[in-house]
């Protein structure tokens, strides 16, 4: 009974790293791993009093990538996501989707942007969806402006 007892509580002792590290991975992806995805369709829709412009070109602060073009993403230390122009953190993960999200204000606008993530296997990413909204102004001046692009 002794011997069992010592096989459990050492098993245990040996367990408790891996527990540890799978912590400190926030979405099942290591800080400082970096990937690929290919933009695969992108829009961008600026909606100004009443009318809408479905090609509107992409504003300041937000991400400006081509379709075709290969984005690499890198994961920071606290499991955000990443790429040239942008950083948006990680707020819930389980073994297929990682989803990030981050609202930024300056003194005239709101900027959201939104990430999708799914993974193969828990650790590979597969296909990404980003969002980025800015909206600005108030009243009949409101502009709101969404660009989004899928990736995979």
């Amino acid at each position: 009974m002794k011997n069992l007892l010592l096989k459990t509580i050492t098993l245990c002792a040996l367990m408790i790293p891996l527990a540890r590290s799978e912590a400190a991975t926030p979405g099942g992806l290591k800080p400082g791993t970096s990937f690929k995805l290919t933009v695969t369709t992108r829009s961008s829709t600026k909606i100004a009093q009443f009318e809408t412009d479905t090609h509107a070109r992409i504003p300041s602060g937000i991400p400006n990538f081509k379709k075709g073009q290969q984005v690499k993403f890198t994961v920071g230390s606290n499991g955000q996501l990443k790429a040239d122009t942008m950083s948006i953190p990680i707020i819930r993960a389980n073994s297929v989707t990682n989803i990030y999200l981050s609202k930024r204000k300056t003194n005239s606008s709101t900027t959201i942007s939104t990430g999708l993530l799914n993974k193969r296997r828990k650790i590979i990413p597969e296909t990404l969806n980003l969002s980025f909204t800015k909206s600005s102004g108030s009243g009949f001046q409101t502009e709101v402006q969404t660009v989004s692009y899928a990736l995979k």
